[in-house]
């Protein structure tokens, strides 16, 4: 991830002239962002076998959402942090589908946006915080602690936990924020 401004600006260029229509460029700019996303990908803890498909899925979503780069503004923010949603997304696919070493880690990170696009974690710290989010949940009260493991865990929806639980959608949405700003302020204070 370079944070050389020229090459910053280099991408932006590329970037806009494909918003204009121009296909050589766009191309050029989609060749340039799967060298700068591999190694990205990678220090977002994704498997090895898994890292193809999460760059074609974020190549897509960039394509996808090529309208919405403002003209000067940074790119590689954007570019990274379309790739980290698509990769939080392949790892909850995953999660449905198979066994993933201890998956909640990955929901429990992103309900936080505790990943800075701009700051790529390595294997270890990524392992690190993935501990420190599981440790700070239980630290949770009961009921907040419930909700977001059914919202964020469990992949339900406001409404499914407000008829499971008999609780009001707004409870359900005060608390959930509640349990986030609480799970921020442990993480990024290293209490844990």
């Amino acid at each position: 991830m370079s944070k050389d401004p020229h090459i910053q600006q280099k991408f932006a260029i590329l970037m806009m002239a494909g918003q204009s229509g121009d296909k050589v460029s766009y191309n050029l700019f989609l060749k340039e962002t799967t060298k700068i996303l591999r190694p990205f990908i990678s220090s977002l803890g994704a498997d090895h076998n898994w890292q193809d498909d999460i760059l074609q899925n974020s190549l897509i979503a960039i394509h996808k959402y090529r309208h919405t780069y403002i003209p000067g503004r940074p790119i590689f923010p954007w570019i990274y942090a379309i790739c980290r949603h698509t990769t939080i997304d392949h790892f909850r696919k995953i999660r449905r589908h198979q066994k993933i070493e201890d998956p909640r880690s990955i929901d429990v990170i992103e309900s936080m946006q505790l990943f800075d696009a701009s700051n790529a974690l390595s294997d270890e710290s990524f392992a690190e915080l993935s501990d420190r989010a599981l440790k700070a949940l239980e630290t949770l009260p009961e009921k907040q602690r419930r909700i977001v493991t059914l919202m964020k865990l469990d992949g339900l929806s406001v409404k499914e936990i407000s008829n499971l639980t008999g609780t009001t959608e707004s409870a359900i949405k005060v608390n959930a924020h509640r349990a986030y700003e609480k799970l921020r302020t442990i993480l990024k204070g290293g209490e844990l």
